[in-house]
């Protein structure tokens, strides 16, 4: 992997954002790392029965930051990127057992501060054709871990995730999904809603809903609060 290209971030006037933004054109690299460090990659995949195996390895310049919190002598807190040289090796599995899914999505990262670890794991289980009429209804539930806590890159490492999706497999290729992030420790919500439709033979309809929920001062997401917004997007294709 010869080339790198720093994580975007959400300006000042985008949404959602943190308070402060994260300010990307101040990004920091780990000492023994650069921007453009040669990173390595490896993937090994394997299918035995009913169950897929993945393991891979990945050594160089993270790509997902941390963010280091600075504070100046005026008191004004800035929030900047720190890209950390990382050697990182991941286990993913899913077993296909009748209409159950058995998911694990597992991280060990190891850097100059720390070694973490970061996993998902769940089920899904698909009602098929229901009364016949072609629809299939899934329900996910899903755990997502970070041993990193509050300093992870993401604001979801003790949460839990449930989801409904709706597939109509109809000639329009209709699709809903529905579904709720719940953090374990200050039950906050995060919900998310998509939906699309193919309308003609070249008209797309897609339709997001994101909506924070239960955030407190001092919660990573509570910049977010007033974030909530719902986004429509009619696309032509030819």
């Amino acid at each position: 992997m010869p080339g790198f290209r720093e994580m975007p971030f959400t300006g000042v006037e985008g949404r959602p954002r943190t308070q402060p933004a994260i300010d990307g054109d101040q990004a920091v690299f780990d000492k023994n790392g650069f921007a453009r460090q040669v990173a390595y990659a490896i993937r090994w995949s394997h299918s035995i029965g009913d169950w897929d195996i993945g393991l891979s390895n990945f050594y160089g310049t993270s790509r997902d930051p941390l963010i280091l919190v600075e504070t100046d002598s005026a008191g004004l807190v800035s929030l900047t990127p720190y890209y950390q040289n990382i050697n990182q090796t991941g286990l993913d599995v899913q077993a296909t057992i009748e209409s159950w899914l058995l998911k694990l999505e597992a991280i060990v990262r190891v850097s100059e501060t720390d070694t973490d670890f970061a996993t998902v794991a769940g089920v899904e289980y698909t009602f098929f054709n229901i009364a016949e009429t072609g629809l299939d209804i899934g329900l996910l539930a899903e755990y997502l871990y970070d041993s990193r806590g509050r300093f992870a890159p993401t604001a979801f490492q003790n949460d839990f995730f449930t989801e409904i999706r709706f597939a109509l497999n109809d000639v329009q290729d209709t699709q809903i999904l529905a579904g709720v992030i719940v953090d374990s420790n200050t039950y906050e919500q995060f919900y998310n809603i998509e939906a699309s439709r193919r309308f003609f033979d070249s008209f797309k309809l897609e339709v997001e809903a994101r909506f924070f929920n239960g955030a407190s001062a001092g919660d990573p997401t509570y910049s977010f609060r007033k974030d909530s917004h719902f986004r429509f997007e009619l696309s032509y294709h030819f």
